[in-house]
């Protein structure tokens, strides 16, 4: 076996500091985090189907680029005071250049942001065992798809795209898609988490089984996590 390039990864691993912000912005357009998911019982799994809301109107982002059958979601973390959130957003004028979660890392400390669900959360500890200071948090939504539901290819707002947001699939039946364009499907298996770059490449996700898919978007200070980041990239080379 030629082990030439293994040794080259080896190579730069030892001698060249990991730069998180080139390998942001490298145009990769998902990588695997080498962390372990939390499990769901059936009682929060159901829960959760019941507190998804009209997520898009909510925001006032409902738009022609984003169609979408069934798709929803609802918040665990985010601005404390709603209306005032939007009020900053309207001032900002930035709405249709950033998406939500991106919105939230440029204005995130102009006001209070809290989590909408108690500490003892499972969902709620997961994240804050990556992200223990809650300043390093940006969003955290949780999105569901029933069967026969999908999101229709689209690029989100951001004039800089780049690796951004933690997706977790925490409920993923076989029969579900994440597409990438000019990469295919991710190759999510199960429960896993990936950091993904919706804001380069256009994607979509189809719900083809007859369960409901239940996944977690975590956006926040990704420079906080860089150790894990470069460490799950060296995992998906070598492992």
């Amino acid at each position: 076996m030629n082990k030439t390039f293994p040794n080259l990864i080896q190579q730069i691993h030892e001698h060249h500091k990991f730069d998180l912000d080139k390998f942001l912005s490298c145009g990769i357009p998902f990588i695997k985090l080498a962390v372990d998911v939390p499990d769901i019982d059936e009682a929060e799994f159901k829960r959760i189907e019941a507190d998804v809301y009209d997520w898009r109107t909510k925001w006032g982002m409902v738009q022609d680029n984003y169609q979408t059958n069934q798709w929803n979601g609802t918040i665990l973390f985010g601005p404390t005071d709603w209306e005032k959130w939007m009020l900053t957003i309207e001032e900002k004028g930035k709405k249709l250049e950033y998406d939500e979660d991106a919105l939230a890392g440029l204005y995130r400390h102009t006001q209070p942001f809290e989590w909408t669900v108690p500490e003892n959360n499972v969902l709620r500890n997961w994240v804050s065992k990556i992200f223990p200071d809650d300043n390093n948090i940006n969003m955290v939504n949780i999105y569901t798809l029933p069967p026969g539901g999908w999101l229709f290819p689209h690029i989100d707002n951001n004039p800089n795209p780049r690796l951004n947001k933690i997706y977790v699939t925490l409920n993923w039946p076989e029969g579900n898609y994440f597409g990438f364009n000019g990469f295919g499907n991710m190759p999510v298996q199960g429960k896993s988490a990936w950091l993904i770059n919706n804001y380069r490449y256009s994607h979509w996700v189809y719900n083809d089984s007859d369960e409901t898919r239940l996944v977690m978007a975590v956006a926040a200070n990704l420079s906080s996590i860089s150790d894990l980041i470069e460490n799950s990239w060296i995992n998906m080379l070598t492992g």
